[in-house]
Formats: structure tokens, sequence, C-alpha cells
């Protein structure tokens, strides 16, 4: 049994986007390992709306793959890879993070006094996988869209 399906099942029958985006960079981990596995990638692809989210998916395994595969010569084995780019995920935050007093607990990241992180880990996606805000639709009731610009008006 591989790392992947160890970490992440093969079991589901359906994703949200960013659920799919996760697991095909880990995939693409794994393949830069050596447990290529084309059916999940297939099913991963298969498993968003549209194509520009299937493309986003095919991107998010490439990205995986080459990382995998860069950090691979630095690192003693496969293991290791995968610890440092997928098992060094930032938890999910869930209520049971919450302690008695209502803080959240202790997660073992690198924050600042702020709350800010110090920097970005292995597994921080990058922009370019981010969903394009163009492509977000326009609120029907926001016609300022339609107006022509203050240069243009002849007042």
């Amino acid at each position: 049994m591989d790392r992947y399906e160890d970490a992440f099942g093969t079991d589901w029958t359906g994703l949200e986007r960013e659920d799919a985006l996760t697991r095909a960079f880990a995939l693409g981990v794994a393949a830069a390992c050596g447990d290529e596995d084309e059916a999940e990638l297939d099913r991963l692809v298969s498993a968003v709306d549209t194509a520009y989210d299937r493309s986003m998916v095919e991107l998010a395994f490439h990205e995986g793959r080459q990382k995998g595969g860069s950090l691979r010569p630095e690192l003693e084995d496969d293991a290791a890879v995968w610890e440092t780019l997928v098992d060094d995920r930032p938890p999910q935050s869930t209520d049971a993070d919450d302690d008695e007093d209502g803080d959240e607990a202790e997660t073992g990241t690198e924050e600042g006094a702020d709350g800010t992180r110090s920097g970005p880990r292995a597994t921080d996606r990058p922009d370019a996988l981010s969903r394009a805000s163009l492509l977000d639709r326009v609120d029907p009731d926001d016609r300022e869209a339609l107006r022509f610009p203050p240069f243009l008006r002849r007042e």
C-alpha cells in the first residue's frame, strides 16, 4: 500500500475543489517517490466541475511531482520527502482545538505575537493555484461596472 492511500484513502465519492487540490498535490509527491497512480489522478480531475478546476487539479499534481522530484536528492529517502511536503500540512481548525478558556490550543505552528505565520510552509499552494478573481461573477445588483468612467463623462 502506498503513502497516498494510507494518508488520504481512495474510497471517496465526492470532493470539494480544495480537497481535490490537496489530494492532487499529495498524489504528485507520491508519484515523485515512485508511487504513481494514474487512476486516482483521473478520478480527482473528474471530481471537480469546471475545466478551470480540472486544469488546477492537474497543475497541483505536477507541482507536487516537481517539488518531490527536486527535494528527493537532498533528503535521505522517499519517506522524508513525503513527510516534508505532505505530512507537514498545517492542522485543520476544528472546534476541538479550542481549550476550556476559549483560546485556541497550541498547534505547533510558528506564529508571531500578532497571530501571523513567520514564513511559508512547503505545503502552501503557490498563488498561481488560487482561484482567479476575474472568474467570479459580478453581483447582479452592482451596476457600477456598466457606468461610464468619470473621465468619459461630460459635465
